[in-house]
């Protein structure tokens, strides 16, 4: 997408989006917001550093990361993030979807912002089969096994999630546990839940919400859902809120209507999100004329992700 493009979609002269991408004055706020919108839900990104354009190469490092309501994902950004801040290179994050081409994603970054290097969260070998040929800087994919590829600039890390989870099933079963209760049904506490299945365990998951996983691709739970039904072992309860567990073992859930409803379990997973420390917030609310809330820190808002948060940081921002 082009400013050209914004400007049509916008109904904005391409003078007036170029102001409003670069945050100079002489916009109305009603034009201004109605171009940060489109530009925000197209994902468009302008590409200002001339300079680097006119380089060879710069010293930055740019992630793409696939998925966007993948929690593994979002805390190693922030690792990276961490870890490059005390670097001379900045980090470039790019988050795509999940169904999008990775690669060629990069090659328009490789294009636009000439990295020295980049990085793969989450990978399609197809993508990189058909198109990485047109990439020369040094590259990483984590979590994907990329060692068949052949190419010399691409290497991979990745972690044996198999053996991983068979060491917790044979610790369990050595504990003599078979009764599993997982609590919390977003995507991570479903696919623990099946895993344990199928290694013979019987799982219960604990959900407060009417239905399981969520925020997960349609595809990805069209076959979950499938592998839940072909396992007898595993079952569901849904619209329950954990109230407590008693011993250290058995559930204890209440439904709407506040009817109590007891799960007996060997071990007892969580599978849980977090509860947002609203005490900051309210410390730092008069200490500055504008403060400027960003992800869940208010009172009755949703639960969000990480990289929501983030984008809503950046937007507010280009807004001061």
């Amino acid at each position: 997408m082009t400013i050209k493009d914004l400007a049509k979609e916008t109904g904005y002269s391409v003078g007036t989006i170029s102001r409003v991408l670069n945050n100079q004055p002489n916009v109305s706020q009603k034009a201004r917001d109605a171009i940060l919108a489109i530009v925000h839900e197209r994902g468009f990104q302008l590409n200002t550093n001339a300079k680097t354009l006119k380089q060879q190469r710069s010293n930055c490092i740019a992630a793409v990361v696939k998925g966007t309501a993948n929690e593994m994902f979002a805390s190693l950004v922030e690792q990276l993030q961490a870890l490059f801040a005390a670097t001379e290179h900045p980090l470039i994050v790019d988050f795509i979807d999940e169904d999008a081409n990775e690669v060629k994603r990069a090659v328009q970054l490789c294009a636009e912002r000439k990295p020295m290097g980049l990085m793969f969260l989450g990978a399609t070998n197809t993508y990189f089969e058909q198109d990485f040929a047109r990439i020369t800087v040094p590259t990483v994919v984590v979590t994907n096994d990329a060692s068949r590829l052949p190419f010399e600039n691409l290497s991979s890390v990745t972690t044996d999630d198999r053996k991983g989870a068979a060491c917790a099933v044979e610790y369990l079963l050595r504990a003599g546990h078979k009764d599993v209760a997982v609590l919390g049904g977003g995507l991570i506490g479903c696919e623990t839940a099946l895993f344990l299945a199928k290694a013979g365990h019987e799982v219960t998951i604990v959900e407060m919400l009417d239905e399981i996983a969520p925020e997960a691709n349609w595809m990805h739970k069209e076959g979950m859902m499938q592998a839940f039904a072909e396992t007898p072992s595993l079952h569901v309860r849904t619209g329950l809120r954990v109230t407590g567990i008693r011993g250290g073992k058995t559930v204890s859930a209440a439904d709407v209507d506040g009817a109590e409803h007891i799960i007996e379990a060997d071990s007892v997973i969580y599978a849980l999100g977090l509860r947002s420390n609203m005490a900051v917030y309210d410390s730092l609310i008069y200490s500055a004329p504008q403060v400027i809330p960003v992800g869940d820190c208010l009172r009755g808002v949703k639960a969000k992700k990480t990289r929501e948060a983030m984008l809503e940081g950046y937007w507010a921002a280009m807004r001061l």
